[in-house]
């Protein structure tokens, strides 16, 4: 017999790929995103290029887990409540942004563990153009140094569940309102 079982006949290993996929390409695209911040030797140098790189993430992120829920209707017979649609939805997020996390730790752990550094120096300058306060800078330099430790870099990529969440109410809002209109008709 399977592991868990989700409303009788959905098994919730059947939405791992979705969530799997999701992760992945989220993964590749913010990767593409830290390779191309530092090209031109500045990073997180903001145009909108690399804003679409994260706007893409987000709608892949939102596809598949409505792939997730629609699959998840199909193998309950065309119909499924909110919470089920919600619960599916937010799962496939939940691997996706472990994945997401686990990539941040490992990329600045073993990948590039001299990002920090490296925006420490950038900011370092920038604020020193701008005639700012040493202990100002010294300050907000340290903090920085914070963020970019590898558990805080784990942190930063579960923005993605927090992204689902809201894409796992508007999914579960629609599906469960689709399947309501489809009751109401004669």
């Amino acid at each position: 017999m399977s592991c868990v079982y989700f409303c009788g006949a959905m098994q919730v290993q059947d939405f791992l790929k979705q969530g799997l996929l999701a992760g992945t390409l989220i993964v590749v695209i913010e990767y593409v995103q830290k390779i191309s911040y530092y090209q031109n030797g500045v990073p997180y140098d903001h145009n909108t290029a690399i804003m679409m790189w994260s706007y893409l993430a987000i709608l892949i992120l939102g596809a598949t887990c409505y792939w997730a829920v629609v699959a998840a209707r199909a193998e309950s017979g065309g119909r499924i409540k909110f919470g089920q649609a919600f619960f599916v939805s937010i799962y496939v997020a939940f691997i996706a942004s472990i994945m997401v996390g686990g990539f941040y730790f490992l990329y600045s752990r073993y990948i590039d563990p001299n990002e920090g550094e490296r925006m420490v120096t950038y900011w370092t300058g920038q604020l020193r153009a701008s005639k700012t306060d040493e202990k100002v800078i010294a300050d907000r330099m340290n903090g920085l140094r914070l963020g970019y430790t590898a558990s805080s870099q784990f942190l930063l990529g579960l923005k993605y569940l927090i992204y689902g969440l809201f894409i796992s109410l508007i999914i579960a809002a629609f599906a469960s309102r689709k399947q309501k209109i489809q009751e109401d008709l004669p």
